[in-house]
Order: structure tokens, then C-alpha cells, then sequence
């Protein structure tokens, strides 16, 4: 893999996370709650018998140390944990040997045998879930003495927080003592217990957390120890026990589409455990299992925690062929698989199935090709490195950030412009663009250009999603909308064309008067978004004005050199974005509004152009480079340069595809973070 394409990678991922999945660009802990399939030893500090802190546990461990993991290796938080740049294993809170700038980027509470019904923890004598959630208050405040408060804070709201319980409350509790049974039908204890798992996921949002995956039951029917004890089909599934599963993951899955409209600014994702075992459990084969029926541990029919240590001489030999270590719990090879789902799936957005764009030239992929206007780009030397050489209306030599994007998230190469009449309501089910170049935030931008302003786009897209009704389905419509990324790039032409040129902004506003004009309007179009189904948004900055070599040209001071007057209002704008898109993300439930960093990505390759492979930043790539945009660039096309990617810039005001390219995959990661 070229260093561009890793580059790619992570610059994909961390818009995907920042937007959508429970991880963040940079996650720096995981904090776990639940029972024994996430027990990193807590329960070896407690008075009870279920534990794990013998052989032939962690016999696949570092060293084959037995932590007080029910597994002969890792768990699953412990390989996420891996996977996204932490250490390799998530400690146990109660353990000692421990330190509070160790637990910082990852801690357990989890205690083996706990369940959301406190009377589940009570028959096993373990820790229950309320006080996992005391443990994690004590942590917090250790956090502040031990980082400061910013960075404790910083780290509580970036966690990703994993609950992975519920499995004792039916297995110990529900279906083996009969007070609850008692006191509940079936489907009353499941609405009682995922109350319990509701009220969590709202505690820990009170202290701070933001993205939270909670984890569903596998078919606890199918455990070996389920099997041994299904007397009408002794060995068989207990088909009874895995339907409560289903209908108590059913719950939890509503519930979690609840908390996300309730909880402002915050994530919860279902993390569906009973497919991936499941599918284990019905194709063994082609995951490399062998044995489903049983657990490695002793007899493999009923052993678990002590009874394993007791009958280690007839644990298996080779524990990989097997789905369950223990009678109850997954070996390490079959938690490293729902890991990898985990990871795949769960935490990274890549189910996003169509871009959905509003903005200017930036992001036109060929809307103003149709309209009455002189902002076109739908002729050569535009186009001359886009597939097949055609100048689509896009104002650069080939592609544009959109399009990079789209093919980096398995979509098409390019995002397609709303008004091509050659595209169909299928080919924009994956991603459209709604952008006009030469539009603005302000109405009076688009007047001046005779573009389409950010309210028709708008309206544009309302009709949009009414095909889509009619192509794809109601539902199917639905979840495209809600899952679609959607991107603005808008506000260099109220300054460029508007505001530095014309009178009549400059006449009614100071220029921190536009700036706070233009904000109120970026919040209401977002706004609009949302109402209309918009749950993932990024609201890209502007970059250096007056580094545009338009703006060089015209900088009558200082010909030639950037405007530094104009990169100060831009950097003024950017600063009024960042608080707008911080408030909009406290007020909308269930949304994430991310402001991406263009200035200090453009900023760099300014002042490091070789370290890109730039030669010239100064000039545009068309005609002399100096003024030359849209018509001009075709008028002077024999000027135009051969290497357009020694360039930063194709024609005096937009870059060159090499520029986008290197904004995916040379962006600093903390512009998403």
C-alpha cells in the first residue's frame, strides 16, 4: 500500500467515524461495562466463585496467564482495543497492579455473572451494574487529579464506551430461579430489563459519554451448557431460549433507536452478536471450527469458572476448533470474529450509502452546465484528467473532493450533478450534488452570479427525496437519507465575488457583521438538513482567500503575495463556523455536524509545497494563471500549462485535483477529530 492510499484510509476513516460510528477519529479509551464476556478480572478482588483466574483460562493469554478472563485468550474489547491503536488488552478497574495513566486509554468495570437485573448479581455475588457505574464516577474524578480536567473531559466524551450484558439475567436468573418468573411473563422481564439497559446508556451520557455500542444477546439457546440442559432435546439448541434472545435483542434495538433521538450529540450502536455466532454456528466449517456443541474446558457439557479448573486434565488440545472454551463462553478465536465484525461493521460508518452535496464550485459536478450563466466549467482545458477526458462542469482538471471521497467509501468515482439529465434516480441513490458554482450562503451571491442559491438546492433535494420514495421504497429511501453523508461547501464566493468587490454588503454590514450574517444562514440550512432527514454533516471552512492566486493578482499592495487582510476574515468566518457547528451538535439528537479544516490543510501545502510535490502554488495552471477562471481559462487554453500536477492550483481560484488528492489523504487528523 502507497503512502497515498494509506493516507486515503485514515483520512476516509476518520470522517467516517467522526460522523457516524461510536468511534472517533482518534479514539483514546475504551471503558467497558457488562459481565463475563468483557470481565478483564475484576471478579479475582471479590468474594464469589465466578471466576476465571486458573488454568486452563488465559492459556492463550500473554505468557498464559489466567487474568480472570473466562477464555483460554482475549476478549473482544480487548482486540477493538488493539485495532484502533490502544493497548493490546483492557484492564480490570479493580486491579491493583494498575494505574490510573494506564486505565486512561481503556478500563473494565465488567464483573463476571452480572446481569441489568440487580437480583442477577446478587445470586452470583458479583458487582452489579449500578456499581460499575459508581466505579465508573470514582474513575472520572481519578482521571481529573491524574490529567487535568480538559484532557479527562476530552477523553470521557471521545471514549468509546462497549456494554456487553445481559446473557445471566436469563441463563442464572430468569430461567433457573423462579422470583422473577414469578413476578414477570417473558415479555415483561425483557421490558424490564432493557429499562435497566436504557437507564445505563443515559447515566453514563449524563457523565459524559458520547459513543456508546451496546452489545445484543447471542442464541442462548445454543450454548453448550444450554444444549446439555434442553431435556426435550438433550444436545440440541433450546430453541424456547434462543427465541428470547431474538425477542429481548428486538427490545434493545428499539430502545437504541430511541436513545439516539433523546440523547443530543451523542451515538449508540447496536452491536448485532446473535448473526455473527449464528452464522458461526450454522457455517462451522467456513470459519475453520470443528466443534460447536461443546466447550474445550473439561467434558465441554457443563463445565464453567471453577468446574473448569477442576476437569483442566480433560480440557482439548487445540481450543481453535472449538467456538466455546467453556460451556458458556467463546474462545478466544470466535471473540477475535465478532471483534473483526465489531470493527468492520459496528465501528466504522462504511455503511454510508450515498454523498449528498450543497455548495459551490468546490462541489459542482456540472449543475450551472444548464443554466443562464457564465460560471461554467464544461470546456476545455476543465476536464482534461477526468475520465475520458471530458470537461463535465467540474472547475478542475479532473475530480474534485466529492468524488475522491465517494470511491474511497466504496461508492462510485464520482458524485454526479442533480440537474445531468443523463443520470437516473438510481445513479443518485448513491450520492448527488446539489452545487452551483459561483453560489453563496448570502441570497445576493447567487443573484450576482445568476447561479442557483443554497435555498433552491435545497429545494432540489426535497425533490430528491420524493423520487427516491418512489424509486427505492418508502423505507428503503429512509435509511439512505438518514444514512447518507452530506457535505457543504459554501461561503468563498460571498467574499470573493460579493463582499470584497461589490458595495453593497460592505454598505449595511461590517465585515464581523457578514460574517455573523453569513453563520446564521449556514445554521439554517443545516437546520433545513436535519429537518429533512440529515444525520451526518460536514461543513467544510474556507480556505486562504487571499492566497488564491486571483486574489494575489488583485492584492494591490503586495502584488503577487497572499492578502492577509482577506486570510484573517477567512480565518474569522471558520472560528464563527466552529462554535455555530458545536451548538448544532447540542441541539440536534441523533445528528453529527463536523467542521472540516480546510484553511490549515490548504495552509500547509502553501508554505511546504515541495514537501506535497508542488512547484508552484502562486499560479493557476490555466492561461497565464493569474485571473483566469471559467470562460477566461477557455479563451487562453493555449497558455494553459502540461503539468497541471506541479500545481496547487488549476486556474486562479480552484485547485487542481492533485490539491483534493492531497487534502483526503494529507488533511491533519485533527481537523475530524
Amino acid at each position: 500500500m502507497t503512502s497515498q492510499q494509506l493516507g486515503y484510509c485514515c483520512i476516509v476513516t476518520l470522517i467516517l467515524n467522526a460522523l457516524m460510528s461510536c468511534s472517533a477519529g482518534k479514539v483514546p479509551a475504551i471503558i467497558v461495562f457488562g459481565d463475563s464476556t468483557v470481565d478483564a478480572g475484576n471478579n479475582n478482588f471479590i468474594l464469589t466463585i465466578a471466576k476465571g483466574n486458573f488454568p486452563p483460562y488465559g492459556r492463550d493469554f500473554d505468557g498464559g496467564v489466567a487474568t480472570g478472563r473466562f477464555s483460554n485468550g482475549r476478549l473482544v474489547t480487548d482486540f477493538v482495543s488493539e485495532a484502533l491503536g490502544l493497548p493490546s488488552s483492557v484492564p480490570a478497574y479493580l486491579d491493583s497492579s494498575y494505574t490510573i495513566d494506564q486505565f486512561a486509554t481503556g478500563v473494565s468495570f465488567a464483573s463476571g455473572g452480572t446481569g441489568l437485573d440487580d437480583l442477577t448479581a446478587r445470586v452470583a455475588s458479583v458487582i452489579p451494574l449500578s456499581q460499575q457505574l459508581e466505579y465508573f464516577k470514582d474513575y472520572i474524578e481519578k482521571l481529573k487529579v491524574a490529567k487535568g480536567e480538559d484532557e479527562a473531559n476530552e477523553i470521557i466524551t471521545e471514549a468509546i464506551y462497549i456494554f456487553s450484558i445481559g446473557t445471566n439475567d436469563f441463563i442464572i436468573n430468569y430461567f433457573n430461579i423462579p422470583l422473577r418468573p414469578a413476578k414477570y411473563t417473558t415479555e415483561e422481564y425483557i421490558a424490564y430489563l432493557v429499562s435497566e439497559a436504557d437507564a445505563a446508556v443515559r447515566a453514563i451520557y449524563d457523565l459524559g459519554a458520547r459513543k456508546v455500542l451496546f452489545a445484543g444477546l447471542a442464541p442462548i439457546g445454543c450454548l453448550p451448557s444450554s444444549r446439555t440442559l434442553n431435556h426435550d432435546a438433550p444436545g440440541e439448541c433450546n430453541e424456547e431460549h434462543t427465541q428470547v434472545a431474538v425477542a429481548f435483542n428486538a427490545a434493545l434495538t428499539e430502545a437504541i433507536s430511541k436513545l439516539n433521538d433523546d440523547l443530543a450529540g451523542a451515538r449508540v450502536a447496536y452491536s448485532d452478536t446473535f448473526t455473527v455466532l449464528s452464522s458461526i454456528l450454522s457455517n462451522p466449517s467456513d470459519y475453520g471450527f470443528v466443534n460447536i456443541a461443546q466447550g474445550c474446558c473439561g467434558t465441554g457439557m457443563i463445565e464453567t469458572s471453577v468446574l473448569c479448573g477442576l476437569n483442566e486434565h480433560l480440557t482439548c488440545q487445540d481450543d481453535d476448533s472449538y467456538v466455546f472454551f467453556d460451556s458458556v463462553h467463546p474462545s478466544e478465536r470466535t471473540y477475535k470474529i465478532v471483534a473483526n465484525k465489531i470493527i468492520d461493521t459496528d465501528l466504522n460508518a462504511a455503511k454510508v450509502p450515498a454523498i449528498i452535496v450543497f455548495g459551490d464550485s468546490t462541489v459542482d459536478a456540472g449543475n450551472n452546465n444548464g443554466i443562464p450563466t457564465a460560471f461554467k466549467a464544461n470546456f476545455p482545458p476543465y476536464g482534461r484528467d477526468f475520465d475520458g477526458g471530458v470537461a463535465t462542469g467540474r472547475f478542475s482538471n479532473g475530480r474534485l473532493v466529492t468524488d475522491l471521497l465517494s470511491e474511497e467509501l466504496g461508492l462510485p468515482s464520482s458524485v454526479p450533478a442533480y440537474l445531468d439529465p443523463s443520470y437516473t434516480i438510481h445513479h443518485f441513490a448513491t450520492g448527488v450534488s446539489f452545487a452551483s458554482a459561483g453560489t453563496g450562503l448570502d441570497p445576493l451571491t447567487a443573484q450576482i452570479a445568476s447561479v442557483i442559491p443554497l435555498s433552491q438546492q435545497l429545494e432540489y433535494f426535497k425533490e430528491y427525496k420524493e423520487k427516491l420514495k418512489l424509486a427505492m421504497g418508502e423505507e428503503v429511501a429512509k435509511e439512505i437519507i438518514r444514512e447518507a453523508l452530506y457535505i457543504f461547501s459554501i461561503g468563498t464566493n460571498d467574499f470573493i465575488i460579493n463582499y470584497f468587490l461589490l458595495p453593497l454588503r460592505p454598505a449595511a454590514y461590517t465585515t464581523l457583521e457578514y460574517i455573523a450574517y453569513l453563520i446564521g444562514l449556514t445554521d439554517v440550512a443545516v437546520r433545513d438538513a436535519y429537518k429533512l432527514g440529515a444525520r451526518k454533516i460536514l461543513f467544510a471552512g474556507l480556505t486562504p482567500l487571499g492566497c488564491l492566486p486571483s486574489a494575489r493578482t488583485l492584492n494591490l499592495k503586495s502584488p503577487g503575495e497572499c492578502n492577509e487582510e482577506h486570510n484573517h476574515v477567512a480565518l474569522m468566518f471558520n472560528a464563527g463556523l466552529t462554535k455555530a457547528m458545536s451548538k448544532l451538535n447540542n441541539d440536534f439528537a441523533g445528528a453529527r455536524v463536523v467542521y472540516s479544516d480546510i484553511y490549515g490543510v490548504v495552509s500547509s501545502i502553501l508554505s511546504n509545497p515541495s514537501h506535497y510535490g508542488f512547484v508552484n502554488v502562486a499560479q493557476g495552471c490555466c492561461g497565464t494563471g493569474l485571473i483566469e477562471a471559467s470562460v477566461l481559462c477557455g479563451l487562453n487554453q493555449l497558455l494553459t500549462c502540461q503539468d497541471d500536477d506541479a500545481y496547487a492550483f488549476f486556474d486562479s481560484v480552484h485547485p487542481s485535483e492533485r490539491t483534493y488528492k492531497a487534502y483526503i489523504f494529507g488533511a491533519p487528523t485533527r481537523h475530524l477529530n
